[in-house]
């Protein structure tokens, strides 16, 4: 794990599309936070020192002070409610604009994400137990 500075500290990683959402809305908000690289490709995630901060072993995972937040929309609505920082655009004050803005989050999250990380998925699981992917398990997801 890697540490960098701030009174926010966000557990991630650049390869998880949840992860750099949480950094990218910090950054836009100038919010001032430190940063621990969990390296998921070696699995960290699952090893003891994250899982002592984090028992389900997900990122990205917050801690502010002794209160602790994971699943990256939960993280996002937390900090565009708390810090005026944050664009108005991006979590609107209407209740109903912000609901458009909840659906969008809610697909992505739920149908995008899945539909284009399941092949990736087999094949990364693949490289790591440096064996070919089942062809008809890859060609199911793929279609």
């Amino acid at each position: 794990m890697v540490e960098q500075g701030g009174d926010i500290t966000l557990y991630y990683n650049v390869l998880s599309q949840p992860s750099r959402s949480v950094k990218t809305i910090m950054n836009m908000g100038n919010i001032n936070h430190s940063t621990v690289n969990i390296d998921i490709m070696k699995g960290e995630q699952r090893g003891e020192a994250f899982l002592k901060i984090n028992p389900r072993g997900t990122i990205p995972y917050m801690v502010e002070g002794d209160w602790r937040l994971g699943e990256s929309t939960a993280i996002l609505k937390y900090l565009c409610e708390t810090r005026s920082s944050i664009p108005s655009t991006l979590w609107p004050a209407d209740l109903k604009e912000r609901a458009y803005v909840d659906q969008l989050l809610e697909w992505c999250q739920c149908h995008l994400r899945t539909a284009l990380l399941a092949p990736l998925r087999i094949k990364i699981r693949a490289m790591i137990e440096e064996k070919a992917p089942d062809s008809d398990v890859l060609a199911f997801v793929e279609t």
